[in-house]
């Protein structure tokens, strides 16, 4: 994924995984906005999950004060949901991009390095695509949630996250393990 980011000429940067997709006119209203407001490094909006399982789908908002302090202290619950987040080329530049030792939380952790900067974040209320939860993903299977588990951790020790967000962070993959053994 860095490859690809760095051989990119743009100056608004996205990334997506194979199974989800944006809604057919986001990338049109996301630059407009971008060019209308210079001062913005990063946009998010909203994302329509597709269980693929039960076949349910829901929208989720995510929280509309996005900073590096709420990121640590709710683990992954207070960053720009992947397939709903643009950003800036220098955002990317700036904090050296993905580290490539991190193949689940690898987009916690540029997240936590971004927000530390103090981007100007904006929120746009609307649908930017859609997200697919799937059994067959890499996070979601027995391995993927235990490695996931150890990868976040390693992460927020990276940050000096606060006792309630190890706590927050626990109970999280705690209850997607045992979803894992229920379903």
């Amino acid at each position: 994924m860095t490859r690809g980011f760095k051989e990119a000429t743009g100056d608004i940067f996205a990334w997506i995984d194979a199974d989800n997709y944006y809604k057919l006119d986001i990338v049109e209203k996301v630059v407009k906005i971008f060019e209308n407001d210079p001062t913005i490094d990063v946009m998010y909006g909203n994302v329509d999950v597709i269980d693929e399982v039960n076949k349910k789908s829901h929208t989720y908002f995510p929280p509309k004060d996005i900073s590096f302090e709420k990121a640590l202290i709710y683990a992954t619950g207070a960053i720009p949901v992947q397939p709903a987040v643009f950003f800036k080329k220098e955002v990317f530049e700036k904090i050296g991009g993905f580290d490539s030792k991190y193949r689940i939380a690898g987009d916690y952790d540029f997240w936590l390095k971004a927000l530390k900067t103090k981007p100007h974040v904006y929120y746009y209320n609307v649908s930017f695509g859609n997200y697919l939860r799937d059994m067959r993903g890499i996070s979601q299977s027995t391995k993927g949630t235990i490695n996931g588990y150890k990868e976040m951790v390693d992460v927020c020790k990276k940050y000096d996250q606060p006792l309630y967000g190890k706590i927050m962070m626990f109970i999280k993959y705690f209850k997607g393990y045992v979803g894992l053994f229920l379903k």
